[in-house]
């Protein structure tokens, strides 16, 4: 991208804030958003949805075709997450995409939000889509993937679903259906969340959502501090690397056990009530649904309080 292309992205999404681009008929604001998604080297398509109006990479087939129609993104998280922090609140969202989840609960009166997105793409459709949202000045974004280390690592990135970027590992398999061609590998830092927010002040309650592609357990690894502050954590577990390797699992409620009391299952699209119960029945269940090679991840809730 050139200097003076990023200079009129920046000249553009100036005006968006300054509320000059509502003048607009529709038809040129949204022939600008297109302008910009190109400044930023991205195809993008703009899509109004519950949360706000979001730009999303056109060769993404999953995200894209499911906001297309549904005008929203996992609503049963959404809700959650707007429930759990609709009396304020900090929130950590480590895997923010292009930032659904971060500007919608950044709307909200005094919450903080804080995410991460390692993903060059994603990152700065994010960026955009905080500035378009009007919720920027409520976002600390950071460009990296979360892990048990401070370093470098390797990630694919799928040509069909822009949410399921991997980490590389000597186990990793490319079989699923994001990955149809050779993915593309790219660099990128990664950070433990105990060492990014070392300085940074949370506001209580802080809540956590981690959906991190099969990640989650080096994440958890290199949180134990932020563990302790987290009131109540979002969690998709990744079953197929599970499947493969028990020792995960059991090394994944060994640190949920130190920090949480109650547990439930999380439907993504808001079907069914939120039923807490113990970490022991949550725990057995996974490991259940672990073995059946029909279920490819699950999302959990977790919260200090009892059930």
């Amino acid at each position: 991208m050139s200097p003076a292309f990023r200079a009129t992205g920046r000249r553009l999404v100036r005006l968006w804030s300054e509320g000059l681009v509502s003048r607009l008929t529709s038809e040129s604001q949204f022939a600008l958003l297109r302008i910009l998604g190109s400044n930023l080297g991205v195809s993008a398509h703009l899509l109004q949805t519950t949360n706000g109006i979001f730009l999303l990479p056109v060769q993404d087939g999953t995200v894209l075709r499911h906001v297309a129609k549904e005008a929203d993104w996992e609503k049963g998280i959404r809700r959650f997450l707007e429930t759990a922090l609709r009396h304020g609140g900090t929130f950590l969202d480590v895997g923010a995409h292009v930032g659904m989840f971060s500007c919608g609960m950044a709307k909200l009166q005094h919450v903080n939000v804080i995410a991460f997105e390692p993903v060059p793409g994603n990152y700065e459709l994010l960026k955009l889509n905080s500035k378009l949202n009007d919720v920027a000045s409520n976002l600390l974004l950071i460009s990296e993937a979360v892990g048990d280390s401070n370093s470098r690592v390797r990630m694919r990135i799928s040509d069909t679903n822009s949410g399921d970027n991997r980490i590389v590992n000597e186990k990793f398999q490319p079989t699923r259906d994001s990955f149809n061609s050779l993915p593309e590998i790219v660099d990128a830092a990664q950070c433990t969340l105990d060492t990014a927010l070392r300085d940074v002040p949370l506001q209580f309650p802080v809540v956590l959502k981690v959906d991190v592609q099969g990640a989650e357990f080096s994440v958890l690894r290199g949180s134990r501090q932020v563990l302790r502050d987290t009131d109540t954590l979002v969690l998709e577990v990744a079953l197929e690397d599970a499947r493969g390797n028990r020792s995960l699992l059991s090394e994944l409620f060994a640190i949920l056990e130190c920090h949480f009391r109650s547990a439930a299952f999380l439907d993504a699209q808001g079907n069914g009530a939120v039923k807490w119960t113990s970490l022991e029945e949550i725990k057995a269940w996974t490991y259940e649904l672990a073995s059946r090679a029909a279920n490819r991840e699950v999302n959990l809730v977790f919260r200090k309080a009892s059930p």
